[in-house]
């Protein structure tokens, strides 16, 4: 009968204020709990979009074993593909970009650390090659760039910030720091580039 029935949606805060299945039974409501891969400073996101004029929409989404604890009880099997299967059926129309090569000078005075990229240079890939002869400078392919200062080697926590905007369609190279202890301290540098393709780097400084 369907009034044995579950019916089962993934949910977050604030999607629904109250809500019925036609008006018969409500959906379970199971309490997900999400693995936060990247956090960001937004106040100060929200506070650039919004001066630029940008739309920023922030999303959280949780992992496969998340899912999984989330919704014991529930006749709920997942399947994995094998690998070759799904790069056979992708291959046509799934290119994986090559690593970006990414310099960047580190400076240290007494507790404050300054950092600059002084290059940025992309593989050769035919998107590029239509647009090469406009770029003047490498870096100007950066569409975005972020710093966690205090990268603990799992999460990394957008801690500073640079983008492209209409009204400045270049973004800040240099970016500095002051650690308030002293210390061996781990910056992580996340470079986008304008196809959406990102670079990591890490960094080690000590603090004396």
């Amino acid at each position: 009968m369907i009034d044995n029935k579950k019916y089962v949606e993934l949910l977050w805060t604030g999607k629904y204020g109250k809500y019925e299945k036609e008006g018969k039974l409500p959906f379970e409501r199971p309490n997900l709990p999400f693995q936060t891969i990247e956090t960001i400073n937004e106040p100060r996101m929200k506070e650039l979009a919004k001066k630029n004029g940008v739309d920023l929409k922030l999303v959280q989404i949780p992992s496969v074993n998340e899912i999984k604890s989330a919704l014991v009880g529930f006749d709920l099997k997942l399947f994995k593909i094998p690998d070759q299967v799904v790069e056979k059926a992708l291959l046509p129309y799934v290119k994986f970009a090559e690593v970006a090569y990414l310099e960047v000078k580190i400076e240290i005075k007494e507790k404050e650390v300054s950092l600059k990229i002084t290059d940025f240079q992309l593989p050769p890939t035919a998107e590029l090659a239509e647009i090469a002869s406009k770029v003047k400078d490498s870096r100007e392919l950066i569409d975005y760039w972020a710093i966690d200062w205090d990268y603990k080697g799992d999460t990394f926590h957008n801690q500073w910030q640079s983008f492209r905007v209409k009204k400045n369609p270049k973004v800040d190279y240099d970016a500095k720091h002051e650690y308030e202890e002293e210390g061996e301290y781990q910056i992580m540098v996340k470079v986008v580039d304008v196809f959406g393709n990102d670079t990591n780097k890490v960094l080690k400084v000590r603090i004396k």
